[in-house]
């Protein structure tokens, strides 16, 4: 049975689903974030930067993007429309949209 947590009145969204991706990577699992893109757009540049000492594997996958087997090793994965992405261990829905895989 899948888990399913919620998590709100966040002051920044952002700088949290860093710190719960990267809590989430750490135990080994695999993360699928979607949401509006300009906010993917952030959180892409947060994972960068949000923590100096530490990096955080991930790639940002947009809409007209094809999904090359070797990426599917980078654990942590931004997609721009829900409807694009895959099933993976962890589901960060940061939208409205629900991704139909899970």
């Amino acid at each position: 049975m899948p888990e399913v947590d919620f998590h709100t009145g966040l002051s920044d969204l952002p700088g949290y689903a860093c710190r719960l991706m990267r809590k989430a990577w750490r135990q080994g699992r695999q993360i699928v974030a979607t949401g509006p893109p300009l906010l993917l757009q952030q959180l892409d540049g947060q994972l960068w930067t949000f923590d100096p000492d530490d990096f955080v594997p991930h790639l940002r996958l947009r809409r007209d993007e094809p999904i090359a087997a070797a990426l599917r090793r980078t654990p942590i994965w931004l997609a721009d429309l829900a409807g694009q992405a895959p099933s993976r261990d962890v589901l960060v829905n940061l939208g409205p949209d629900l991704a139909p895989a899970f």
